[in-house]
């Protein structure tokens, strides 16, 4: 960045992407004795919750007369790291000269710090039910692993930590618990990470899958009954959640304002206080009624065409 900012013809703004650019262009800018160009900061995430969210994906040690002592460990380190998160969200706020705030929080988060223009956002999507915008998206590749449509779920992204999938299985298990006469669908688990095929459970109803194109995990994700979002940290805005909206698949997701979803209308809401038991519950929920699902779906499609849309974020930002 600071050799780009040194040409002849400078930029009129610069753009940053979370909170590492920012703060890069803010610091460099401290150094120049002449004008800079505006700092306009893409608030991707929050580091009041983004950097916990790491912190918690450390694995516990399972002794029982330890794993009071280390929770209990963890709860502090938590503070401290949330704290140190909120000072430096706040410290770019107040010195960026512009803001995009992708979910709700951030821009609550930014309007408190922040008295520079600034506006709420969402993730931009091309429309992947327009060829010309995404090709190769509606095509999934065939293998003798194609799962049929409309019957299965999906998590589609990285393995993480981070990304909770332990507490994806946990809800697998009781599906499979508490399931009796009723109908469970799959969960399908889909990942360019290689590693996705170890990550099975044959004691619940995980599958896996490995994708090698972008065009396949497109296709997982139009052609599934709904997708799942395990993110419960605010602050983000999850691109696979963006896409499922985009295809008009349901989303199960653990947060609705957040993102301008809304229970039963555009999305399956979870509650993020339980999520083992909220989670299975619409997975079960939505096995036994396609309807509801493609009902969700048609909200979601909605909610991508008034909110996702490139031409809506393009004449905003």
């Amino acid at each position: 960045i600071a050799s780009q900012l040194e040409i002849n013809q400078p930029y009129q703004a610069i753009l940053t992407h979370n909170i590492e650019a920012c703060v890069i262009s803010l610091l460099h800018r401290m150094t120049q004795l002449r004008q800079s160009p505006p700092v306009i900061y893409c608030v991707h995430t929050l580091m009041q919750y983004e950097l916990s969210a790491y912190a918690n994906s450390l694995k516990s040690n399972r002794n029982p007369r330890r794993l009071s002592l280390i929770q209990e460990v963890k709860q502090r380190v938590k503070r401290v790291i949330d704290g140190t998160g909120e000072q430096a969200d706040a410290w770019a706020a107040r010195r960026a000269d512009g803001w995009i705030a992708l979910p709700r929080s951030p821009a609550r988060v930014m309007r408190a710090h922040s008295n520079k223009p600034g506006a709420l956002i969402p993730p931009p999507i091309p429309d992947p039910q327009r060829p010309a915008a995404m090709p190769g998206a509606s095509e999934l590749r065939e293998t003798s692993k194609r799962p049929p449509r409309g019957e299965y779920f999906l998590y589609s992204g990285n393995l993480d930590a981070y990304q909770e999938l332990e507490q994806l299985k946990a809800a697998a298990g009781l599906v499979e618990r508490d399931r009796a006469d009723r109908v469970a669908l799959p969960i399908v688990v889909a990942s360019h990470d290689p590693n996705v095929l170890s990550a099975g459970n044959d004691r619940n109803a995980l599958e896996t899958r490995y994708v090698e194109t972008d065009g396949e995990m497109q296709g997982l994700i139009a052609g599934a009954r709904a997708t799942i979002t395990m993110r419960r940290a605010e602050g983000g805005f999850p691109i696979k959640l963006a896409n499922s909206l985009a295809w008009g698949t349901a989303p199960i997701v653990f947060h609705g304002a957040e993102w301008g979803l809304s229970h039963e209308r555009n999305a399956w809401v979870a509650a993020p206080g339980r999520p083992d038991e909220a989670l299975a519950e619409a997975i079960l929920v939505l096995s036994q009624d396609p309807g509801l699902a493609a009902r969700l779906g048609e909200g979601a499609r909605q909610q991508y065409e008034m909110a996702h849309r490139p031409e809506l974020a393009a004449e905003r930002t």
